[in-house]
């Protein structure tokens, strides 16, 4: 097997499946984030350079995920229209849905980032087979698009 992170990271990704994978057996197979910080605390820790461990610093960057996750999070509904996101990111920040929809270029961005989270979908559960009928109309979906 040959692990890879999606992200530049300070440890090898088999190194970090290693410690992730001692973390789970120490918690009977359940891999609980509490328990991946709790056990790299210690300076020596596989993963401890994965890590912030200034608080204020660690602090900031927590209510920047916060804010991530209020924006995310507010939707709209308009007459007969499904509810959708009222926010997208697109271009490094986040626009009013209808707004990235207008524009031709945030248009393309968030079709192209679409055909991305149909992939990531696709590998994370393409080995459940009562998902076999939606994963074969995504894939179609992706070359139609393509």
């Amino acid at each position: 097997m040959v692990y890879k992170s999606k992200w530049g990271m300070a440890v090898s990704a088999e190194n970090v499946v290693q410690e992730l994978n001692r973390i789970a057996e120490k918690n009977g197979g359940i891999l609980d984030p509490q328990e991946v910080v709790n056990e790299s605390r210690p300076e020596d820790a596989p993963l401890h350079s994965l890590f912030e461990w200034d608080d204020a610093i660690a602090a900031e960057q927590y209510r920047v995920v916060q804010a991530r996750f209020i924006i995310r999070n507010i939707t709209v509904e308009e007459d007969d229209e499904p509810t959708v996101r009222q926010f997208v990111h697109v271009d490094g920040g986040y626009v009013a849905t209808r707004k990235a929809l207008d524009d031709v270029d945030m248009a393309e961005a968030l079709l192209k980032q679409a055909k991305a989270d149909m992939n990531a979908f696709i590998a994370k559960y393409r080995a459940l087979k009562s998902l076999h009928g939606l994963i074969s109309n995504m894939e179609n979906i992706l070359q139609e698009t393509a």
